[in-house]
Parts: C-alpha cells; sequence; structure tokens
C-alpha cells in the first residue's frame, strides 16, 4: 500500500472527514511527507514562506523572512496520519503536490513528531527535502521577493480583501504600503487578467534549473556558489 500523510497538531485522530478549507468544495487533503510535516505549523502561510518540487523532484523549503523556518518549526510538535493513497484523487484546481478525497477516510497509523525541525532536517538529510535559507533564497529564486507582492494580490482576489489584509499586517508589513496601492476602491487588484496568468505560473514554480544538482548535501549551497563565483 502506497501513503500520503495529512499533518496537524492535534493528536488521536482514527479518521478524517471532508471539510470547506477556502476552495469552494469539502475535501479531505493529503499531500506527500515533507509538505505534510511542514503544513503541521505554519503561521503566515505562503507569506512568509515558499515550498514546492524542485527540478529533481525534491521537495523545498525556501524562507521568504529571516528565521521564519526556525520560528514555525523548532521545538513545536505535531502529528502525521498515514493514509491510503488509493482514496484520493487530483483536482486540477489546487497545486500539484496536494491530493484529496470527498469521503471520510480511515486513518491507517499516526506518527508523532515531538520537534518538527528536527524531524524536517533529517528528511533534508535523507535527500528528500531542501531547506533554503533566507540569505541563499534569491540564489535558487532570483525573483523571490519582487514575486511577493503578486502572490499576495493572488491571495487577495483568491480569499478576499478582509481576509487576507491582517495577515499582511501581521506577517509582511514590509509589503503592505505596495499592496494596498495596487488595490483599486472595490478591494479587488487591478488587473485581474494578469493575476489569473500569475496564478497558472505560481504553481509552476522551480528554483533556477540545475541548482539542486550541484551538490549532495544542502547545507554546503554557500561553499559550492562561492567556488563557482571564483571560476
Amino acid at each position: 500500500m502506497q501513503y500520503l500523510y495529512h499533518g496537524t497538531k492535534e493528536s488521536g485522530i482514527k479518521e478524517l472527514k471532508p471539510k470547506e478549507a477556502g476552495h469552494g468544495k469539502k475535501y479531505v487533503y493529503a499531500t506527500r511527507e515533507p509538505f505534510a510535516v511542514i503544513f503541521i505549523n505554519r503561521p503566515g502561510g505562503s507569506l512568509v514562506a515558499d515550498w514546492g518540487l524542485g527540478e529533481d523532484g525534491v521537495a523545498y523549503y525556501v524562507e521568504k523572512i529571516d528565521g521564519i523556518f526556525d520560528k514555525n518549526y523548532s521545538n513545536v510538535s505535531g502529528s502525521l496520519y498515514a493514509l491510503d493513497e488509493s482514496l484520493f484523487f487530483q483536482d486540477d484546481s489546487l497545486d500539484r503536490i496536494e491530493f484529496v478525497s470527498d469521503k471520510t477516510v480511515p486513518v491507517i497509523k499516526e506518527i508523532q513528531i515531538q520537534d518538527l525541525k528536527k524531524y524536517l532536517e533529517e528528511l533534508e538529510n535523507k535527500g528528500e527535502l531542501n531547506i533554503i535559507n533566507y540569505k541563499e533564497r534569491l540564489n535558487f529564486f532570483p525573483t523571490l521577493d519582487e514575486d511577493s507582492v503578486k502572490d499576495t494580490l493572488e491571495l487577495i482576489e483568491k480569499y478576499g480583501k478582509d481576509r487576507i489584509l491582517p495577515n499582511i499586517r501581521t506577517y509582511r508589513p514590509d509589503i503592505l504600503d505596495e499592496v494596498l496601492r495596487n488595490l483599486d476602491q472595490s478591494g479587488q487588484s487591478r488587473t485581474l487578467t494578469t493575476l489569473m496568468t500569475l496564478s497558472a505560473t505560481t504553481k509552476k514554480r522551480r528554483p533556477l534549473a540545475g541548482v539542486f544538482l550541484l551538490y549532495s548535501c544542502p547545507r554546503q549551497t554557500s561553499l559550492i556558489l562561492n567556488s563557482l563565483n571564483k571560476n
């Protein structure tokens, strides 16, 4: 049996029931192990970090805010719930890392995690995840900073300004003024067509081609980049 995983801070769950999570449909959500751990505790969501699959098929997590990885995961506990992959399908309107079921799903087993940071670092050491800290972010995603405002406008378009603006004030006050300048009086973004295009490209965001293939240990990134710059 192949597993998918659902991550949460709640323990002792025996079955997962479909719930509406802002997409207009009631689903049970599941994903691969690294992402399920990331999703256990992510205050600020995509405002403070980004995640996805690299060109090599390995999961990545990149900080948009300095130190957010430690803040969200160090000494934080949670549970992973293993689920039968055959009970899930993919919805084209959702990210490709997400799997869903519109029926109640029984839990096969629970994996309790005492420290999410240590668990994620163990996945990195096994080559299943690349953790990119804030200082290294532009080496992999040169447009990450400038895309933050566009990504935030997409969130407002999707969920509404009343839901998103308070989060921007809390987690990304540095981009608040620019976001507000890009909103019209109705509270929607000025360029819906641009955002629709962005939505399609955001789901396909990848690190610079080949970067993750340059090294076997993600923690050696800066050393390798320095050596490349000397050549």
